[in-house]
């Protein structure tokens, strides 16, 4: 190999980085010379994704190799599609688990296991992972029986994002639980999970918060509408524990189609709340239901908004229920929030809301679109005319495609995503169009 002496190292890193895209390049690359070996195998084995026992087994077979054990920094876990219990049932992943010591990232997304009743190996090398000092980033999805306590003591940790889990703990067992270096949350949970994982920020609940947490970014979802007030007294107990340091907020789930009550009870635990460092905000999942919601909806919003004053960026994602709403004309109207502005606006500068930089309006799934008629279209021309007056930016790629598909001249006979013979193919066709472009944001 005389071509390889006198290249310095860096040239033959840049080498090995040239193939960081081809899995089966760098694996014969490192057999080519052994000064490749080392970055090959960092490239190949820094992200691991385990999708079924047999790339665990393939896998587990690799780090025989002891070299290759404290390479790996990132490792998902996940069930296919078809292949939903492999991960309760596999008998090699927990030794797999046990050897791996640099872990950085972990994400688990089993979507549906119970860890109780998983086999005992398993449960000690999941804990085992979230004790690891190099650490930093945890997902969990989909797991029942999950130990919060584990969590909250893991001090390490950075990131944590927790998603259709359920815990185990008894919540007075868990008191004074605050992992100091944890910088960004999301909670993606039902109004009881909610309640209990707020216990990862505070101390025991009949007591003062003593310090901050150091919070930058926050998501909170509500994934079911059950108990909500207790996921709202969580929700404002977070904020108030990161309230001088938290950047980023996204608030979903926390408005379902009745909000007339729904108002009362998010002001009164939300009262409180003061929240000066957020300058950017989004809600998620906001459900409306019909028109006569407008009004509560927009006195919500500016209310938090008053408790989150130097706000300069946010977004409200509406989610249209087409089944309640009296007539398209309404579909219409809320879709592009003529009303929900005029209210907001109206609300926001008598209250003092004056520092946003742009507010962006979105409309989740809009697919009784294609349901207007022709005495419709005009007026939602109109109204996204109104809306772009400079002070409220309706950034719509949907907007896009209404002009070209729908306001103009239908569904045009060159759709690419047509079927021939298929009546039905252009509507469904426009229909993904739609969704994508909007979930695009």
């Amino acid at each position: 190999m005389a071509l390889f002496r006198g290249m310095p190292q860096e040239i033959r890193d840049h080498i090995v980085d040239l193939m960081s895209d081809d899995q089966s390049a760098l694996a014969a690359i490192g057999s080519v010379h052994r000064s490749f070996t080392g970055r090959s195998q960092r490239l190949l084995f820094s992200d691991v994704t385990l999708t079924m026992s047999a790339t665990v087994f393939l896998f587990h077979r690799a780090i025989q190799n002891t070299s290759l054990r404290g390479i790996v920094k990132v490792l998902h876990v996940r069930t296919s599609i078809s292949g939903a219990s492999w991960i309760a049932h596999d008998v090699t992943l927990p030794t797999v688990l046990t050897k791996l010591y640099g872990l950085v990232e972990f994400h688990f997304r089993p979507m549906s296991l119970c860890l109780s009743t998983s086999s005992p190996a398993l449960n000690q090398a999941f804990y085992r992972v979230l004790s690891l000092p190099s650490l930093r980033v945890l997902e969990v999805i989909g797991v029942r029986s999950l130990l919060l306590s584990r969590i909250a003591g893991a001090v390490h940790l950075h990131d944590v994002r927790l998603a259709h889990v359920e815990f185990q703990d008894e919540m007075w067992r868990l008191e004074r639980v605050s992992p100091p270096n944890l910088i960004s949350l999301t909670l993606i949970l039902d109004a009881h999970a909610m309640r209990r994982a707020c216990l990862l920020l505070m101390d025991h609940e009949d007591q003062q918060p003593s310090t901050s947490v150091q919070l930058r970014r926050l998501r909170l979802d509500l994934v079911s509408s059950k108990d909500i007030a207790e996921g709202y007294a969580g929700a404002a107990y977070i904020l108030s524990r990161c309230a001088s340091c938290l950047r980023d907020l996204e608030l979903g789930g926390f408005l379902c189609p009745n909000l007339q009550s729904q108002v009362v009870r998010l002001e009164i635990c939300f009262e409180r709340v003061q929240v000066p460092a957020v300058t950017s905000l989004a809600f998620r999942d906001i459900l409306v239901g019909a028109a006569d919601n407008v009004e509560p909806l927009s006195r919500w919003l500016t209310f938090l908004l008053r408790r989150i004053p130097n706000v300069e960026h946010a977004a409200i994602q509406l989610r249209i229920l087409r089944r309640t709403l009296g007539s398209i004309a309404d579909s219409a109207r809320l879709l592009h929030a003529e009303e929900f502005i005029s209210a907001f606006r109206r609300q926001s500068s008598s209250s003092g809301v004056s520092s946003l930089a742009s507010v962006h309006f979105y409309a989740l799934r809009p697919r009784h679109l294609l349901d207007m008629d022709s005495e419709v279209l005009p007026r939602v021309r109109q109204d996204l005319a109104v809306l772009a007056d400079g002070h409220v930016k309706v950034s719509l790629n949907l907007l896009h495609a209404l002009v070209r598909g729908v306001l103009k001249a239908g569904i045009p006979q060159h759709d690419a995503f047509m079927s021939k013979g298929n009546p039905h193919s252009a509507q469904a066709s426009v229909r993904q169009i739609l969704t994508l472009q909007v979930l695009s944001f």
